[in-house]
Order: structure tokens, then C-alpha cells, then sequence
């Protein structure tokens, strides 16, 4: 059995650090938006913090996936999840705005 570690202001902090390194992607286009969005991101922040699941099942992902899913929305067969689609709308607009 898995023991999980309570929620802390350290074990958001290592999570989202655990994240940042899995942005890291062999596709630099997807990696440059998902990279630029989780730096952006404060654990500290509650409703931040509670991106960071989301992000981190978006992030298990393969990267033609991912790039299929930000960069080329209206490709067939490049419908996200429902539960991905606010997390990947924020990562574009979050680009767009840069």
C-alpha cells in the first residue's frame, strides 16, 4: 500500500516542481507553452494549487497528443477530454497574452 504524503505547502511546492521537469518534451513547440504556463503557476495560490492534479494527468500525455491538442485544436481527432479542456484553454490564452 501507497502511503500518501499529507497536503503541505512543501509537498504542492515539490509537485509543482516535479511538473516543471516533466514539461520537458521531445516536441519544443509543446514544450515551450507547457513549460511557460507552469512557470506561472503558484502553488501557494489554492485554486493554482488545484490545477496541479489536472496539469499533472495532462503532462502524462504523449507529446503528438499534447501538440495535437494546443496547437492544432481544430484538427480531427484533436478533441481533449472535458476535464483537460479549461487547463488547456488557459495554457494558449496564457501564450497569446505573452
Amino acid at each position: 500500500m501507497v502511503e500518501m504524503m499529507p497536503e503541505t505547502p512543501e509537498s504542492r511546492q515539490l509537485q509543482w516542481k516535479r511538473l516543471l521537469l516533466n514539461c520537458r518534451r521531445g516536441n519544443a513547440e509543446v514544450e515551450h507553452l507547457l513549460s511557460a504556463y507552469c512557470q506561472g503557476l503558484n502553488p501557494e495560490e489554492p485554486a493554482q494549487a488545484a490545477q496541479l492534479p489536472i496539469l499533472e494527468a495532462l503532462l502524462a500525455e504523449d507529446d503528438q497528443t499534447l501538440f495535437e491538442w494546443l496547437l492544432q485544436p481544430d484538427s480531427e481527432g484533436a478533441d481533449a477530454p472535458d476535464a483537460f479542456t479549461p487547463l488547456i484553454e488557459a495554457i494558449r490564452a496564457g501564450y497569446l497574452s505573452t
